[in-house]
C-alpha cells in the first residue's frame, strides 16, 4: 500500500529505491489477495509508461545540457546531501560505474 501525501511536508520521497520497492509490495499483495494478478498487457502498458515518461524527461533536460541520470544524481543530493556514489547509483537506478562517469561529467561542467 502506498502512503498518502502529507501535506505538512512538501518534499518529495526521500530516494527513489524505496518508490520501486513499494511497487514490488504492491506486485506481492496483489498475488496474496483474492483480486487477479496484473496480466502481460497490463505490464506491458506500464513499460510503454515508462519509456515515454523518460522520454519526456530527456527532452525537457536537452535545454539545460542535462541527461536524466545528472538530473536525478542533483535531485537526490538536494534532498539526501551526503550519499555515497553507490547509495546514488541506487537512488538514481543506473549502475556505479555509470554513476561515476555522471558525477565527473558534473563536476567538469560545474
Amino acid at each position: 500500500m502506498l502512503l498518502p501525501a502529507t501535506t505538512s511536508n512538501p518534499r518529495p520521497p526521500r530516494a527513489f529505491p524505496a518508490i520501486r520497492l513499494s511497487g514490488f509490495r504492491l506486485l506481492d499483495a496483489a498475488r496474496t489477495s483474492s483480486q487477479p494478478t496484473p496480466s502481460y498487457a497490463s505490464a506491458s502498458h506500464i513499460k510503454l509508461a515508462e519509456q515515454a515518461m523518460m522520454s519526456a524527461k530527456a527532452e525537457a533536460l536537452r535545454p539545460f545540457d542535462l541527461t536524466v541520470a545528472q538530473y536525478g544524481a542533483m535531485l537526490s543530493l538536494y534532498y539526501v546531501p551526503g550519499q555515497s556514489p553507490s547509495q546514488l547509483a541506487r537512488a538514481v537506478a543506473v549502475t556505479p560505474q555509470t554513476i561515476g562517469a555522471t558525477l565527473d561529467k558534473l563536476a567538469a561542467e560545474s
